[in-house]
């Protein structure tokens, strides 16, 4: 695993040389990388590379785009894995309200974003509103049926 890490870290370091920090291919690379340390367990890793990600989406694609918003989603969880549950649920709560304007209530990553932050919610101990945010979901999950 560690070789891979560092295989990983290599190939990233040489898309900034060479391509440049704003490239597509370069930001692609951050957010598989972003993606493979959540998966590895290193979250505060995971976090250091998702806020890196989310602020070159926002700053080359916009605030709205769909490639920042699943940024903002999945910084979310992992701020949540790396045990930052406050940071969590606000990153959540502005990407759930970016996605239902953007995509709408019912769009599949909208409800996927509802989910996660129910689940912030509940690990910080808010249980009332995973209630009712869960509650909102069946309903929206419903009314597609």
């Amino acid at each position: 695993m560690e070789e891979a890490k560092k295989t990983r870290e290599e190939s990233l370091a040489l898309y900034r040389k060479g391509l440049g920090p704003e490239h597509p291919d370069t930001i692609k690379w951050i957010a598989s990388q972003a993606l493979a340390h959540r998966n590895a367990g290193r979250y505060v890793e995971a976090v250091k590379a998702g806020e890196e990600l989310l602020a070159l989406r926002r700053k080359v694609l916009g605030p709205e785009h769909n490639d920042t918003l699943s940024a903002m989603y999945n910084l979310g969880i992992s701020l949540r894995m790396a045990g930052r549950k406050e940071e969590s649920i606000a990153m959540l709560e502005k990407g759930l309200e970016l996605r239902r304007k953007v995509l709408g209530a019912e769009d599949p990553a909208t409800l996927i974003t509802m989910r996660e932050l129910g689940d912030s919610y509940e690990a910080a101990g808010r249980k009332d509103d995973a209630a009712k945010l869960r509650a909102e979901l069946e309903a929206l999950k419903a009314k597609q049926k």
